[in-house]
């Protein structure tokens, strides 16, 4: 898929590259496409956390904390809108779609922080 393109008509263009192009859902796309089965938003977050833009080491729990209740409120349900994870409030986990395996998001430029 182009990076560009979105799935399905209900969803407006401006709205996919608006939610694909912020860095931390690309960040996202990328972790859930190497694992193995749903993820849970905790360990999501310490892998958010752990990223080598943070410039440690170690996780910073603080910000592994700040991270988890983001995902929840903002940018997992955004994806899950989008159609690029399915994200179950119950269990608090999140899986990749079809479409984020197959997509090139990556590429798409950062050029907002929606």
């Amino acid at each position: 898929m182009n990076p560009l393109e979105y799935p399905g008509d209900e969803i407006d263009r401006d709205v996919w590259i608006s939610v694909v192009s912020n860095p931390v859902r690309r960040q996202i796309i990328e972790i859930l496409r190497t694992a193995d089965r749903p993820v849970s938003i905790a360990d999501l977050a310490m892998q958010l956390a752990q990223q080598p833009n943070d410039n440690r080491d170690e996780p910073d729990w603080e910000r592994a904390r700040e991270l988890r209740v983001t995902l929840h409120h903002r940018h997992l349900p955004k994806l899950d809108y989008v159609g690029l994870v399915e994200f179950d409030f119950t269990t608090r986990t999140v899986a990749p779609t079809q479409t984020a395996i197959d997509s090139d998001v990556e590429h798409v430029k950062p050029d907002c922080e929606c």
